[in-house]
C-alpha cells in the first residue's frame, strides 16, 4: 500500500510539460542504416512535420514507457488534465526547429499510438472515463465533415470588449461583460456578438464504431460507441473499415434531461488508424507456418479440408468443395486501363428444407476471419449494402450494411429469396463491381464490398421441381442468378441406402460427445488466412488450354441460330477463378491441369443442374442468364410475331383475344403456355388490353401512330409551302 501511495505522490510531483519536452528532445534509438549510431527520433519527426506541413506529431507510446514509465502512467491515467501541456511541449520544440511554421500553426497536436494494452469495447465503462485507452472495432456510420468552434470569441456590443471561451461542448456567450466600466452593468442588458474570423475553427466528424463480429459473445448484441474526430484525423476511415482508435471516453448530462443521473458517453479520438487487413487479421506464428506447410504437403489435403467443413452435415462433398474454394478465393486481376476483375467466388445453394444450407453458411461465417452471416428475410437493401440515416441529433450519417462490413471476407446471405424485390437490386453492383454506390440526402459515396458471397435460397413451392427451370423454381431475378459462379441444387429424395448412412451419421453426431475433425477449426482458419495472404497462383499454359478446350467444346453446340447457348464468357471467368482457388487450396503458386479439371468438374455439375432445358434435356444457360430457355424464347417470339401479323391484317385495329388464342393453338401452343406468356407480357407492358376481350401490341401500335402522324405532317407542310411534285399532293381535308 505504501508503494502505491508513493507512486501516486511521485506522479503528482511530475512537471508533465517539462518531462514530456525532455522525452521529445532526448529520446534516441539506433539508426536503421547504421546500428552503431543513434538518431534523435522525435527531433527528426518534428522536422518532418515542417516538411510535410502536418498538424500533429505521432508518438509511439512504447517509446514513452521505455523513457519514463512514471510520465507514461500519468498521461494514461490523467490525459484530460495534461493534454494542453503535452501539446505545449511539442509546440515549443517545433518553435526551436521552425519558428515561422510554429507561429503559423499555433499548436502542434500530440497523438499517441500503440498503447501497451488494448481495451475491449465492452470494457469502455465508467472506470475508464478520462483515461487514455485504445480499442479496435468496425466503422458502421460516418457523418460529413463540419467546422467545429474550438475557441469562441465574443465581443460585447456595448463596449467592444472581446472574450475568449474554450470550454464546453455547446456555445454559450458570457453572462456578463468582464469590463467593469461597460455600460451594460448600468442598464442590465448584456449582448454579445460572435466573431467568426477571430475564433479558432477545426474540422469535426462523428463516426460510430461497432464491436467486431468475432468479439461478440454468443447470444448478445454487438456494442458500439460514438467517436468524435477533430482536425487532421477526420475523414480517415469510411464505413466498413476496421480501425484502431486511441483516445478518451467522456461523459456529459443528457441535453434533453440535464438532471438525469445517466450520462451520455462519447469517445474523443486522439489517434485513429485504419487496419484493413482482412484475412491478415489472424495471427500466424512460425510454428503455425510449419504445421500449415506440412498439411499442404499431404496428398489428401483437399479431402481433409472438405471433411473439416461442417462435419456434422453428411455428404454434400461438391457443395463443401465449392464453399471451401469460395473461402480460399482467387486474387483480383487489374487491367491496364484500371478495370478490376473480381477474384472472389460467389456460390448459391438452392435446396429443399432441412438439407443443411443454413448450417453450411453459419460454419463458413464463423470460420472466415471476416465473416458476416445475415438472413435476407430480416435484411433490407440498406442492411445489405449501405444507407443514409439520421441520428438523434438530426445529422445525416452514412451507415454500412452487411456486404460492406464483410469487405475482405465472406458474406453469408441466408434466405436470399425472401428479400424484397427492391432490396435485391441493391446487391447487383455489390456482387459484380464489388462496390456499392449511394447518393442520398446530399451524401454521395462509394463503399467497397470486396467479399465472397455464399447465399442460400428455398424453392418457391417448398421443393425443387425438376420439370421447371431454376428461374421458375426460385424467387430470384436472372440479374442476380447470373452473378454466381456456381449454383447447386440440394434435393431431399428418399433412398434406402443413403437414408441409412445419413441417419447413422446424425446419430453418431449426437452420441459422441467430442468429435475431432481432420483439421481443427483454429488451424484451418490460419491455413486459409495464410493461403490468401501469401499464395497468388497463376495459370499454367496446360491449365489454360484445358479451360479453353472445355469452353470451345461447349460453345460448338451453339453454332446454329436455332441452338441454345450452352455457356457464356461469364462462366469461363468463373472457371479461371475456381482453378486458381484449387491451386491456392494446396498452396501452389501455379495452377496445373489437374486444378483446371477439378474446376471443370464442379462447373459441369452446376451446368447439369441449372444450365439445362427441362423440356428437351439440352444444355442451355438461358435460365441463368436470360430467365428463359431457348424453347421458351422461341415460343415467346412466336407469340409476338403472330400478334404482329394479326395486327397487320387488321391495319392496327385491336385483335380479338379468342381468335388470337385459336391462331396460336393451330401453331402448336398449348393453353397453359399461352396463359403464362400472356400474363408475363401483360405484366411487363409489352401488350395491353384496350377493352375487354381485345389485345394490342405496344410496339406495333406506336408504329402505326407514327406512320399516321407522319403522313399528316407531310401533307400539312406541302400545303403550307406550296411545294410542287409528288410531295405537294395533299388530301383536301388537310388543305
Amino acid at each position: 500500500m505504501r508503494e502505491v501511495i508513493g507512486l501516486a505522490e511521485k506522479q503528482q510531483q511530475i512537471d508533465v510539460e517539462e518531462a514530456f519536452g525532455s522525452f521529445l528532445r532526448e529520446f534516441s534509438e539506433p539508426d536503421a542504416k547504421d546500428p552503431q549510431k543513434n538518431v534523435e527520433k522525435y527531433r527528426d519527426l518534428v522536422r518532418s512535420v515542417v516538411a510535410n506541413k502536418s498538424k500533429s506529431l505521432v508518438v509511439e507510446f512504447k517509446d514513452l514507457v521505455a523513457f519514463d514509465r512514471s510520465l507514461a502512467s500519468v498521461i494514461t491515467s490523467e490525459y484530460d488534465a495534461h493534454a494542453e501541456e503535452l501539446d505545449a511541449a511539442a509546440t515549443n520544440l517545433l518553435a526551436v526547429e521552425s519558428p515561422d511554421y510554429a507561429s503559423a500553426l499555433r499548436t502542434l497536436k500530440v497523438r499517441f499510438k500503440d498503447l501497451p494494452e488494448k481495451t475491449p469495447m465492452r470494457r469502455l465503462r465508467s472506470d475508464v472515463l478520462g483515461k487514455l485507452v485504445e480499442f479496435k472495432g468496425v466503422v458502421v456510420r460516418a457523418s460529413r465533415v463540419s467546422p467545429y468552434v474550438q475557441k469562441a470569441v465574443y465581443q460585447c456590443m456595448s463596449c467592444g470588449t472581446t472574450v475568449e471561451i474554450t470550454e464546453g461542448r455547446r456555445m454559450r456567450p458570457p453572462a456578463v461583460c468582464p469590463n467593469p466600466s461597460c455600460p451594460s452593468h448600468q442598464t442590465g442588458i448584456t449582448r454579445f456578438r460572435f466573431l467568426l474570423k477571430e475564433s479558432v475553427l477545426v474540422d469535426r466528424q462523428r463516426i460510430r464504431v461497432q464491436e467486431e463480429q468475432e468479439e461478440v459473445p454468443p447470444g448478445q448484441l454487438p456494442t458500439y460507441v460514438d467517436v468524435e474526430l477533430f482536425d487532421d484525423v477526420v475523414d480517415v476511415a469510411r464505413p466498413g473499415d476496421r480501425v484502431d482508435i486511441v483516445g478518451v471516453l467522456e461523459g456529459e448530462p443528457s441535453p434533453t434531461d440535464p438532471q438525469d443521473r445517466i450520462l451520455d458517453t462519447y469517445f474523443v479520438a486522439n489517434y485513429i488508424e485504419v487496419v484493413d487487413k482482412g484475412f491478415e487479421e489472424v495471427q500466424i506464428t512460425d510454428e503455425d507456418v510449419k504445421r500449415i506447410k506440412e498439411l499442404a504437403a499431404l496428398p489428401d489435403i483437399k479431402e481433409r479440408i472438405l471433411s473439416s467443413i461442417a462435419p456434422q452435415i453428411y455428404g454434400l462433398g461438391y457443395v463443401k468443395e465449392a464453399i471451401a474454394l469460395s473461402m480460399f478465393g482467387s486474387q483480383p486481376v487489374y487491367a491496364p486501363d484500371g478495370t478490376r476483375i473480381r477474384g472472389d467466388i460467389h456460390i448459391l445453394l438452392i435446396g429443399d428444407p432441412g438439407v443443411g444450407k443454413s448450417q453450411l453458411l453459419q460454419f463458413a461465417a464463423k470460420l472466415a476471419p471476416r465473416g458476416i452471416y445475415t438472413s435476407g428475410k430480416g435484411s433490407s437493401a440498406a442492411g445489405l449494402t449501405a444507407a443514409v440515416v439520421k441520428d438523434q441529433k438530426g445529422e445525416f450519417m452514412l451507415e454500412a450494411g452487411a456486404m460492406v462490413l464483410a469487405d475482405g471476407g465472406i458474406a453469408c446471405l441466408d434466405e436470399v429469396d425472401k428479400m424484397d424485390e427492391n432490396d435485391r437490386v441493391a446487391i447487383h453492383q455489390a456482387m459484380e463491381q464489388q462496390v456499392t454506390s449511394i447518393a442520398k440526402a446530399g451524401i454521395v459515396a462509394s463503399l467497397n464490398t470486396r467479399a465472397s458471397v455464399i447465399a442460400a435460397a428455398n424453392p418457391k413451392l417448398g421443393r425443387y421441381m425438376d420439370d421447371r427451370t431454376v428461374g421458375d423454381n426460385v424467387n430470384l431475378p436472372v440479374t442476380i442468378l447470373s452473378r454466381f459462379d456456381l449454383i447447386y441444387i440440394i434435393k431431399d429424395k428418399p433412398d434406402s441406402l443413403t437414408d441409412k448412412m445419413l441417419s447413422d451419421h446424425i446419430l453418431k453426431v449426437h452420441m459422441v460427445t467430442e468429435q475431432k475433425p481432420a483439421i481443427a477449426p483454429q488451424l484451418l482458419r490460419k491455413y486459409i488466412s495464410y493461403a490468401r495472404r501469401y499464395v497468388a497462383p497463376t495459370l499454367s499454359e496446360e491449365a489454360a488450354n484445358a479451360l479453353q478446350e472445355f469452353f470451345l467444346k461447349m460453345r460448338e453446340r451453339s453454332v446454329s441460330s436455332d441452338s441454345p447457348v450452352a455457356i457464356t464468357p461469364r462462366q469461363l471467368e468463373g472457371l479461371i477463378r475456381l482453378t486458381k482457388a484449387e491451386a491456392r487450396l494446396r498452396l501452389r503458386d501455379v495452377a496445373t491441369v489437374e486444378d483446371a479439371q477439378e474446376a471443370i468438374n464442379l462447373t459441369k455439375m452446376y451446368l447439369s443442374q441449372v444450365g439445362i432445358d427441362p423440356e428437351t434435356g439440352m444444355p442451355d444457360i438461358g435460365p441463368v442468364t436470360t430467365g428463359m430457355t431457348h424453347t421458351q424464347q422461341n415460343r415467346a417470339s412466336l407469340f409476338l410475331k403472330t400478334l404482329e401479323e394479326m395486327l397487320d391484317q387488321s391495319k392496327g385495329e385491336d385483335v380479338d383475344l379468342e381468335k388470337f388464342k385459336e391462331e396460336l393453338a393451330e401453331k402448336g401452343m398449348g393453353e397453359a403456355e399461352f396463359e403464362r406468356l400472356y400474363r408475363s407480357f401483360l405484366r411487363d407492358g409489352e401488350i395491353f388490353e384496350p377493352s375487354p376481350g381485345k389485345v394490342n401490341y405496344v410496339g406495333r401500335r406506336k408504329k402505326y401512330e407514327r406512320r399516321s402522324m407522319g403522313g399528316e405532317v407531310q401533307a400539312a407542310e406541302a400545303c403550307r409551302y406550296g411545294r410542287s411534285g409528288r410531295d405537294s399532293q395533299a388530301p383536301s381535308d388537310v388543305c
